[in-house]
């Protein structure tokens, strides 16, 4: 049954790594007025950051430690959350590195798979959750990173061995998807 979906959860999380880029795109614009002044851009990316942590507090952190706990309590978090949380924490990726705040994008990129992808896991319950969360988190870092086999040996440390074909599939479908023009970065 999964088999069938694969494509499709492929398609999902290549869809939210397109968003993640034109979400880089719309904080250039947002920040563009005040980049010459990098103490109020991070005094913003901070609050914007906190108000966010306050109504979905798994934007806060990079994702690491948080996938362990995002496995234990997914099916008791109500649905919106779930993928409220995978594409906020996208945005804030882009937001927070915009605002002048350090750091990187692969765990909060996975993270936010894990999220999409078990938000999907809980729509369908007949559906394998680690089956969704490896296509769907390989398809969002598939389409930010652009590096199907890259992504597929990044994910073989998070993810059970019996998942590497899924993962090559979503990384790859999603690769594929191109990234609108109006979402690169280029000025």
């Amino acid at each position: 049954q999964e088999w069938i979906v694969m494509i499709p959860l492929a398609l999902i999380g290549g869809l939210c790594g397109i968003a993640f880029h034109g979400f880089g795109k719309l904080t250039r614009w947002l920040t563009r007025p005040i980049l010459d002044r990098p103490v109020l851009l991070a005094v913003i990316g901070g609050l914007v950051l906190g108000g966010t942590g306050m109504v979905l507090p798994y934007t806060l952190w990079a994702g690491e430690s948080q996938m362990t706990e995002m496995m234990t309590i997914w099916k008791t978090l109500p649905l919106g959350i779930l993928f409220a949380t995978g594409i906020v924490k996208l945005f804030m990726i882009q937001f927070c590195i915009g605002t002048g705040w350090r750091g990187g994008n692969i765990f909060p990129v996975i993270f936010s798979g894990v999220c999409v992808g078990y938000g999907i896991a809980a729509m369908f319950p007949g559906l394998d959750p680690v089956f969704c969360v490896a296509v769907v988190t390989a398809g969002v870092a598939g389409a930010v990173m652009r590096k199907p086999l890259a992504v597929v040996m990044l994910l073989i440390m998070c993810f059970p061995v019996d998942a590497i074909v899924p993962m090559c599939a979503g990384a790859f479908v999603a690769t594929m998807l191109p990234v609108p023009k109006a979402f690169m970065m280029i000025d």
